[in-house]
């Protein structure tokens, strides 16, 4: 999952295997994140979820 995206929003797509889902990820540079926020998204294909500090939006795909 990779979790650089910019506030005019490129949609991250993500499955339930990274659940819990939180921004920034594990891969962004520490020196470049804001706190990390754990983000609430439904399991359901195409779902969103957006973060309130970067606008990341990241949506449910279908795989596992």
């Amino acid at each position: 999952m990779s979790n650089t995206a910019t506030p005019s929003t490129r949609e991250i797509p993500i499955t339930a295997a990274d659940l819990p889902l939180h921004c920034p990820g594990d891969d962004d540079k520490l020196w470049a994140s804001h706190p990390r926020v754990f983000l609430a998204i439904d399991e359901t294909p195409g779902a969103i979820a957006t973060c309130p500090y970067c606008g990341a939006r990241y949506r449910m795909s279908a795989g596992d």
